[in-house]
């Protein structure tokens, strides 16, 4: 048996390394780290266990995911079915704060990571039950991130939806579609295997490779997903603090840096030479509740709610505030 202190670091750095990518997708509005680090605990303790449960009531061996009593499509379509309603359980709780496809997105893809997580540990630790290497194991990994990811992308693209019995049909379908992605990739091996009449060729590097093949398939059509939506988020942006320049909340030319990425880093790289981190986390945080402004004015368009204004306004002075602290220095 493997030293489950090194097999643990390969559980979890991949896991961090797939939030930092989310960090770095969600531009405008980053999410709070504790809704990202509440949805990794669902998918690290609660989904395995209850897919377990499932599975152990629909009379499989009571066997954790992962290992080599579960392969199949039933055991990936309970987990991707199980990941998806604890998903929906997430953003119903947050749901005042979720608004669009990225942000489905990044809780999907965290809420795989901690599932992806569980799932390698118990791999590593026998690594000769499914024929997988390490890398094989953190790949697998980064599919259990891609699934709830589109997942939660589809859940985010339903919000927007009028009618509630469309948003219910669009997030089945999304959880169906999560499904027969894993159903499909966990079967692809077998099936050309016994097309070729040769068993011992589900676990080669070909057919293990055409299977992947489907879910590069799947990221690719995913990014083009996240830089759509990143369009329109810098539309929503733009659109919103429009009449913040012309009340003289925020310049124009701040809102010209908050929507471009490639301004955003300059001001960053500028902010470090005069005053180091603490300027840059100054200037990130001026940023962050200059788009939160912008997404709170588009939700309220959406749901108006009696305390909107007074919410708009105690942040618009702490804009202010904000400005003036960082530009007390230069004065």
């Amino acid at each position: 048996m493997p030293d489950l202190g090194p097999t643990a670091v390969l559980a979890v750095v991949p896991a961090l390394l797939y939030l930092a990518v989310l960090r770095a997708i969600d531009r405008y509005e980053p999410e709070p780290w504790t809704f990202i680090l509440a949805a990794v605990g669902l998918g690290a303790l609660a989904a395995p266990v209850l897919s377990m449960a499932v599975l152990a009531a629909l009379g499989y061996p009571a066997s954790l995911p992962g290992e080599a009593a579960l392969t199949g499509p039933v055991p990936a379509i309970v987990e991707q079915v199980v990941k998806g309603v604890l998903l929906l359980l997430l953003i119903h709780a947050i749901r005042d704060t979720f608004d669009d496809v990225v942000d489905g997105i990044v809780y999907g893809a965290a809420l795989g990571a901690g599932f992806a997580m569980t799932q390698s540990f118990l791999l590593l630790a026998a690594p000769n039950q499914l024929g997988l290497g390490t890398v094989g194991v953190l790949i697998a990994g980064m599919n259990q991130a891609f699934y709830s990811a589109v997942v939660g992308g589809i859940v985010g693209l339903a919000a927007s939806l009028p009618r509630r019995d469309q948003y219910w049909i669009v997030v089945a379908l999304g959880i169906a579609t999560a499904a027969f992605l894993d159903a499909l990739h966990d079967g692809v091996p077998f099936m050309i295997a016994r097309l070729a009449h040769r068993p011992d060729a589900a676990l080669s590097l070909l057919t293990r490779g055409i299977a992947f093949a489907v879910n590069v398939a799947g990221l690719v059509t995913l990014a083009v997903v996240v830089v759509g939506a990143w369009r329109r988020e810098r539309r929503i942006v733009a659109v919103e603090l429009h009449d913040e320049a012309e009340n003289g909340v925020i310049p124009d030319d701040e809102i010209a840096t908050l929507v471009s990425q490639r301004q955003r880093l300059e001001a960053q790289r500028q902010a470090w030479g005069r005053g180091g981190l603490a300027a840059v986390r100054g200037l990130r945080r001026l940023y962050d509740l200059e788009a939160a402004l912008a997404f709170h004015k588009w939700r309220v368009r959406r749901r108006p709610n009696a305390g909107a204004d007074a919410e708009a306004d105690a942040m618009r002075a702490r804009i202010r505030d904000l400005r003036g602290q960082l530009e007390g220095p230069e004065e």
